[in-house]
């Protein structure tokens, strides 16, 4: 019994969800309106680190409760943010009616209003990931084939190395700039998609082989 119960208070932990999906698995010390101050899990003596509440999606304490920062923040966003009017972007910061967004408050506002956009950021976000990571393992088999030149067997090793060095930065030279592409212009999706999908009734006159009607658009 008693090591059933150690077991459990070791395995129990906090987690912590930023605002990009990242979990820290964490032992809170101290939440404040601003702030989060946690030691990392695996390293419970270690520096006490400090997260801005603006950049914490939830706290998943291990009592099970939940507590979540980001959705007034939301909620205020999108009270202010009313699809209708295009959006512009200048580096990372987004600008809807010339009022500033930061890329956090910019993907709050197309996860809620234009999930063709919000989609498009994220997987240009998992191309980009993966791109990197290919561009490392193929810049690492070329590395590793130096050392191999010189040892026995050079020739059928070292053909390998290089053959799926090449393949992996080929894989990261088309993944990279698709991936940047998504993600610097999924505001564009909004515009071309989503800017205008809540205008308001709209009367006019069309014409057709029967005559001259009244028509409404919404």
């Amino acid at each position: 019994m008693a090591m059933l119960v150690v077991a459990s208070l070791v395995s129990a932990q906090d987690v912590i969800i930023t605002n990009d999906s990242r979990k820290i698995d964490a032992q809170i010390i101290e939440v404040s309106q601003t702030e989060v101050k946690y030691k990392e899990k695996s390293n419970p003596n270690g520096p006490t680190f400090v997260l801005n509440t603006k950049d914490i999606n939830s706290i998943i304490y291990a009592n099970g409760s939940v507590s979540t920062f980001t959705q007034t923040q939301t909620n205020q966003a999108n009270s202010q943010l009313q699809p209708g009017s295009l959006i512009t972007r200048s580096g990372k910061t987004y600008f809807y009616n010339g009022k500033g967004m930061s890329e956090a408050e910019y993907m709050a506002f197309v996860q809620n209003n234009c999930y063709e956009a919000w989609q498009s950021h994220q997987s240009g976000k998992k191309l980009v990931k993966n791109g990197w990571a290919f561009f490392g393992v193929g810049l690492g088999c070329f590395v590793l084939s130096i050392p191999l030149a010189f040892a026995p067997y050079s020739l059928y090793y070292d053909p390998i190395l290089w053959g799926a060095g090449a393949g992996f930065l080929i894989s990261s030279a088309v993944c990279l700039p698709i991936g940047y592409s998504r993600v610097h212009n999924s505001h564009e999706i909004y515009n071309a998609q989503c800017a205008r999908k809540t205008a308001s009734l709209e009367f006019g006159i069309q014409t057709s082989q029967n005559g001259i009607g009244l028509a409404m658009k919404f």
